[in-house]
């Protein structure tokens, strides 16, 4: 079943990300040049995101161990697995 949904999500993201290819060049009237400088862009802004949620994760575990270093209570790591994260 796994399987199936990573075709379904790479068919989707494959799909529209061709979709937007043709989008910008065709009726936005980029250049390739320019969509390249586009999505450079983007790919930094993800990269961004994703040392930030790291960056999160990390501290949030650091202080879930401070916790249970100071109090002597024990406190879950599942706290980290909100979606919010």
């Amino acid at each position: 079943m796994s399987g199936l949904i990573t075709v379904l999500i790479l068919g989707v993201v494959g799909l529209t990300s061709v979709g937007f290819y043709l989008l910008g060049g065709h009726v936005l009237g980029l250049s390739p040049r320019q969509l390249r400088g586009a999505v450079r862009v983007m790919l930094e802004c993800v990269g961004t995101i994703v040392v930030f949620s790291i960056v999160n994760l990390v501290v949030g575990a650091a202080l879930i161990v401070g916790i249970r270093l100071v109090s002597g209570h024990f406190v879950s790591m599942y706290l980290l697995e909100d979606e919010t994260w």
